[in-house]
This record gives C-alpha cells, sequence and structure tokens, in this order.
C-alpha cells in the first residue's frame, strides 16, 4: 500500500513538472487535487489556466464623426493579407447603428487575447460596405487601429497592429473624410 502511494505522488510530481513547462507557467500556478477510494489510487490534476481568462472586451472610441447617419462597421483582422482589403476575411465583425452610439464607443465582448488590427467604416448610406470613388479611394469616413495611414494604398498591417491583452483595453480611432 505505501508502495503504490509513493508511486501515485512520484506521478503527481512529474504531472506538475510536465504541466509547468507545457504550459509554461511556475509550478507555483498549479494545483492538485488526490483522490484515493479503497485499494486504488486516482490522480486528478488540474492547472490554474483553466481560471484564468483569455477573453477580454476591448473598447473602441472613435474621434473625427461628422455626423450620425447610418453605421459603423468594425473589422476586427488577425490575416495580416486581408486587412484592411478583404473585410469577409475578418476575424470578427459589428455593425453598430450610429443613432444607438454612446460616447462614440463601441465594445467587442469576448474578444481572444491577441494581436489584431482594426478597420472602421462610417457607412453613411447604410448598404454594408466601403463606398468608394473610380480610383478606389473611400468616399464615407474610414479609420484604422493605432491611426495608421497607407502610402499610395491601404495601411499595412504591420502598422495597424497591436496586442490585444489584460493591460490593453482601449483603443482610439479617428475617422477621417
Amino acid at each position: 500500500m505505501k508502495k503504490n502511494i509513493f508511486i501515485g505522488l512520484f506521478v503527481v510530481f512529474i504531472l506538475f513538472i510536465n504541466l509547468a513547462f507545457t504550459q509554461n507557467k511556475e509550478i507555483s500556478q498549479l494545483t492538485d487535487s488526490i483522490k484515493t477510494e479503497t485499494d486504488s489510487l486516482k490522480l486528478k490534476v488540474t492547472s490554474k489556466k483553466d481560471k484564468i481568462s483569455t477573453v477580454g472586451n476591448l473598447e473602441i472610441e472613435m474621434e473625427n464623426l461628422k455626423n450620425d447617419k447610418g453605421n459603423l462597421i468594425v473589422w476586427i483582422f488577425t490575416d495580416e493579407d486581408a486587412f484592411p482589403v478583404k473585410p469577409q476575411k475578418a476575424y470578427k465583425t459589428k455593425i453598430v447603428a450610429l443613432e444607438s452610439l454612446k460616447d462614440n464607443q463601441i465594445v467587442i465582448d469576448s474578444l481572444k487575447y491577441d494581436t489584431y488590427a482594426v478597420s472602421i467604416v462610417h457607412d453613411e448610406d447604410g448598404n454594408g460596405e466601403m463606398n468608394t470613388n473610380f480610383l478606389g479611394m473611400p468616399k464615407e469616413g474610414v479609420g484604422v487601429s493605432n491611426n495608421a495611414k497607407g502610402s499610395f494604398g491601404p495601411p499595412k498591417f504591420k502598422d495597424a497592429k497591436f496586442d490585444f491583452n489584460p493591460d490593453f483595453k482601449t483603443l482610439s480611432i479617428k475617422i477621417n473624410y
């Protein structure tokens, strides 16, 4: 019986070490629970990672909105090849009627902590897309994260990207017309 308990505790120790390295967490962040039943030893090891949130709410504040007509379309990208010209490949899309907007702020709920770039269109006519002129230039207000500017084309993902994490909660974007 003592030999079985010793083997069980040794297995728990090895699992702790394994979890610490594979989860990239310190051993102190791991907990274990050992449950014994009659002559057998059952082990259950859980990680505190399960209790640490991996999502948050991103607040986006818009500056320079010229009116309250139409909608704001927010596209959140993780794919640098899609940003900002392929909205159908956006990681997440949110459309908000400007008349319901409070304090020029949109909240994106339950967004996974990751690296993103955001593109916003002030869709004044409410057709669900960005209107452009014959050269492909926007005819409606647009803005991107980090207020990145394009040079002879749209802004680049590398200039607009940001790391969304528990310390980064609010993004301010200027809408340009």
